[in-house]
């Protein structure tokens, strides 16, 4: 009998061993995270919708809490994903992140759309925080594109930030223009939740871009370089990217909480509008 599938033949991305069993009729999904029915490993923290595993990175889990399952939804019924970080301060980092695609091509578009919810008991954060991080392999450095929640002016606010030949930092040098260009900023609504659309498409020769519609209004349709050319600097990055989702942040002495919901995956903006 065939299994339901979150993921699709013919595309890039697959984070799971599980079999297919059937054709898939779609080639444009690549990923549905709808939390419904999933469960969480107890010792790796994977999560498992339908059938399909999504990998945590198993990495800097200091002090976060396991994450588990609420009854906040933006619909009102049904389940989310609740991420959590406690006080610390013993070393540098937080995180707990699961790999939603992996090995995406430059040059082509991407979708990822879900919805967040960021309750007011949740602290300003008081270093950097990543919610949704799309990373070219294959040499460590900050996202070349990433949703962060900042503390600006006392307000909790989502920016999107980029990087590429001038914006960057590796190996502790920052780029000529800085460590990264910030394309959008929009202070959050707190208790509720907002929906987001991010359209991604690398390309280190000037032909990329970067779209956001924010609950249902785009507020970014921008061009231009994003990524480093395969050898930049020296380094061994190559020219694809993997999308991950949760919380990553520096060590604060703060709590803070991120729900998510109806994370998404694919081709087109259809395919992932909440």
């Amino acid at each position: 009998m065939a299994i339901k599938r979150k993921w699709t033949l013919g595309m890039l991305g697959l984070v799971s061993s599980v079999t297919i069993f059937a054709s898939v009729a779609s080639a444009s999904i690549i990923a549905n995270i709808d939390v419904e029915g999933a469960s969480i490993n107890s010792t790796s923290w994977d999560l498992t919708d339908s059938g399909v595993t999504f990998e945590e990175k198993e990495l800097d889990r200091n002090n976060m809490v396991m994450p588990y399952f609420s009854t906040w939804t933006p619909s009102g019924t049904g389940s989310s994903l609740k991420l959590q970080a406690n006080p610390y301060t013993a070393g540098e980092k937080q995180r707990n992140e699961y790999y939603a695609a992996r090995n995406q091509p430059f040059g082509e578009w991407r979708y990822n759309g879900f919805q967040i919810g960021i309750p007011s008991d949740s602290a300003l954060p008081t270093n950097w925080v990543v919610l949704d991080q799309f990373h070219q392999d294959s040499y460590y450095v900050s996202p070349q594109g990433a949703l962060e929640l900042a503390n600006v002016n006392g307000k909790l606010t989502y920016q999107f930030k980029i990087r590429n030949k001038d914006y960057y930092n590796i190996d502790g040098v920052n780029g000529p223009s800085g460590n990264a260009l910030t394309l959008w900023s929009q202070e959050v609504t707190t208790d509720q939740f907002n929906s987001i659309v991010i359209g991604f498409k690398p390309d280190a020769s000037g032909k990329g871009g970067v779209k956001i519609w924010y609950n249902g209004t785009q507020v970014v349709n921008w061009t231009g370089y994003l990524g480093f050319p395969a050898g930049f600097q020296g380094k061994n990055f190559i020219n694809q990217y993997y999308n991950s989702f949760g919380m990553y942040r520096g060590a604060q002495n703060n709590t803070m909480k991120v729900y998510y919901d109806n994370y998404k995956w694919g081709t087109t903006y259809s395919d992932v509008a909440p």
